[in-house]
Formats: structure tokens, sequence, C-alpha cells
């Protein structure tokens, strides 16, 4: 699990969290499906200022290959949809090496690595980038072109859509 909780939560936490999330104007979330089927959320938090903090969560683990870029991509493209924001702020777990070396491949500037704590005997960092949203705009072909075409194609038919 690469998420800082590893603790397991109950229906009830779940629920209250997502009834939290929506109440909450300083976020915004989205579910996002492949084949019609939830498989995770994509949560910005600090909306309305110009740090602009994203978070994903899959769900699921019988997903398409690529489903990591394929949220990178739309957490960067609603990104730069908010006036305000200037800078997309993740925060990721030194184990989570698909988390980095996504951030890698988006060129995701790191800012600062601090020591946060022990899991499973083993110390680990919590590693803090900053991508700026005008980097984004300029860059997004070229990053775009280190992919697959497969998932190349599969970015242009990212869409978001209000379920209400």
């Amino acid at each position: 699990m690469n998420m800082h909780n590893d603790q397991e939560i109950t229906w009830e936490e779940h629920n209250a969290w997502f009834v939290a999330l929506e109440a909450d104007k300083s976020r915004e979330f989205w579910v996002l499906h492949q084949d019609e089927r939830p498989i995770g959320i994509l949560n910005f938090s600090g909306i309305g200022t110009a740090k602009l903090e994203w978070g994903c969560y899959l769900g699921e683990t019988n997903i398409w290959p690529g489903s990591g870029v394929m949220f990178e991509v739309a957490a960067l493209d609603r990104a730069v949809a908010f006036k305000d924001a200037k800078l997309l702020i993740a925060e990721v777990l030194s184990f989570n090496k698909s988390a980095i070396g996504l951030h890698k491949l988006f060129e995701y500037p790191l800012i600062r690595r601090m020591s946060v704590g022990m899991r499973d005997g083993d110390s680990f960092d919590k590693l803090y980038y900053e991508y700026p949203l005008s980097q984004w705009e300029k860059n997004r072909g070229k990053v775009l072109s280190k992919l697959p075409k497969s998932l190349r194609m599969a970015t242009e038919r990212i869409e978001f859509r209000d379920t209400v």
C-alpha cells in the first residue's frame, strides 16, 4: 500500500471521507472509470489558491496497463483549468516507486525530501514535488511523445463529466 495511512478503514469511515470531501469547497474530486467501472479517485485540494495539491487513489487492481499515466495526464490537464493555480503539488512516499517514476517521466521538479517514519521495519521519506502549470502547457506534447502510441491516443479520450 502506497498511501500515507496503511491502516484498514471501515466502510463507514470510507463513506464519511466521501461526505466530507463533497462538502469541502476547497477540494474537488473525480471518480475515474474504465469500461464503465469506477477504478479510483483523483482528488484536488487548495482550490482557489496558487498551490493546488493532488492525489490519486486506485481502488482496483484489475486495470489497464498505463492507468497511472492516465491519472497523471488527467491531473495536469485538470489543474491548468483552475485560474488561480500556478503550481501542482504532489507528495509521494519514498517506497512508491511507480509514482516516483511517473513524476520523473512527467518532469516534476523534486523540491524536498523529509524523513517521516517507519513501515514494516523500514524507514521512509516523503518526497515533495511542485510542477509549474505553465511548464505543463509548454511541455505537454513533448512529455506525451515519450509514451507508447496507444497511451498517447488514450490521453485524448480523457474527459471530465459532472454526474449531476
